[in-house]
């Protein structure tokens, strides 16, 4: 039976999801969580050129960090991160990071939808004044 209120487990839960990449295979990914984005904005702040990148760049260079946390399969370390092939890499984390934004479109449209359900009103307190 299906409780009524949000559990802390649901809030915590990091839903996992796969993506065929065309010519590799299967990645296994999950969602980012408040830590992910902290970290992510913490280690792309770290590029050797970070203050003279462009805000663009800057935001570039904040999602690929925050995609290649939510790499679940295969575990890469950072080392094999700054290692990798840059084409491949960049691919598999645009990848990710549009798979994500889709997945988050469509909950928010569902959030939406429920937000515009026309809503009952409270019964008035009269108190005969």
């Amino acid at each position: 039976m299906m409780s009524d209120f949000v559990r802390l487990q649901d809030i915590l839960a990091s839903g996992e999801w796969e993506v065929s990449i065309p010519g590799l295979g299967k990645i296994k990914c999950r969602n980012p969580t408040v830590k992910d984005r902290i970290d992510a904005e913490v280690e792309a702040r770290k590029h050797p050129s970070w203050s003279s990148l462009s805000l663009m760049e800057q935001r570039t260079e904040f999602q690929r960090r925050l995609a290649f946390k939510m790499l679940v399969e295969p575990k890469l370390s950072d080392e094999d991160y700054l290692n990798s092939d840059y084409v491949t890499m960049d691919s598999l984390l645009l990848i990710i990071s549009r798979e994500y934004d889709r997945r988050q479109s469509k909950l928010s449209e569902v959030m939406q939808s429920f937000l515009e359900l026309p809503r009952e009103e409270p019964p008035r307190n009269s108190t005969g004044s």
